[in-house]
């Protein structure tokens, strides 16, 4: 019997990895909440269920009697796969590792812990005080070219916006709180790009990694 691989998002960035299963004759399954999306059609068998719905996913996969679980192309799904996975008993990543690389407050705590990557950072959870003001006005002296506000737990630079000025602020901070689950979002500095930055995708499989694919980026953020 066909392994049945139940991919979290159809978009058109995550087709490929649908297809590939196909030609190695995987019995493939799409989970995703936009109805035109092309994985929908690309894959055997799909689902309309938003990639965040935890629950809903659990038990559909129950239902589909699924092998494996996979979150390609996208940030939001990554807890939906920890959660599955640690359910259904499937190797997959563990929630403390999700939570620290898909929170951008937790990433930054962790770089500054480590001494890895230093960042100025405020976070800010539903609403904005006058102490949050202060501290603000603080980084903006430090840092004249700007701060950044981004929802901590959005991808693809939704919500994310830049200010100069305190009168700004308000303004950023609505705009980043429509993109957070959470409604947290963090206020940090910019990092300057002093050398193009090298990028990369990796697999790993049997603790080696067995593909990457490079590219140049010229700016960190």
């Amino acid at each position: 019997m066909e392994k049945k691989i139940l991919f979290l998002g159809g978009a058109h960035h995550q087709c490929p990895i649908i297809k590939k299963a196909n030609d190695l004759k995987f019995n493939t399954i799409c989970v995703d909440n936009i109805p035109n999306n092309p994985g929908h059609k690309i894959a055997h068998k799909s689902k309309i269920i938003s990639t965040i719905d935890k629950n809903k996913i659990l038990e559909y996969a129950y239902k589909e009697k699924i092998d494996s679980v996979i979150c390609y192309g996208t940030d939001i799904a990554l807890e939906t796969q920890s959660y599955i996975c640690d359910n259904l008993k499937l190797p997959g990543p563990k929630i403390e590792t999700v939570n620290i690389l898909t929170k951008k407050n937790n990433f930054r705590f962790f770089l500054n812990n480590f001494k890895i990557q230093h960042s100025d950072y405020l976070v800010i959870k539903n609403k904005l005080n006058t102490n949050h003001k202060k501290e603000v006005n603080k980084l903006l002296k430090k840092y004249n070219n700007g701060l950044y506000v981004k929802p901590i737990d959005s991808s693809g630079s939704k919500g994310v916006s830049q200010f100069k000025k305190i009168v700004e602020l308000e303004d950023c901070i609505k705009f980043a709180f429509k993109y957070s689950k959470s409604k947290n979002i963090i206020i940090e500095n910019s990092i300057k790009s002093i050398r193009p930055q090298l990028c990369g995708d990796g697999f790993i499989m049997n603790k080696k990694n067995n593909f990457c694919w490079f590219w140049k980026w010229m700016f960190l953020r």
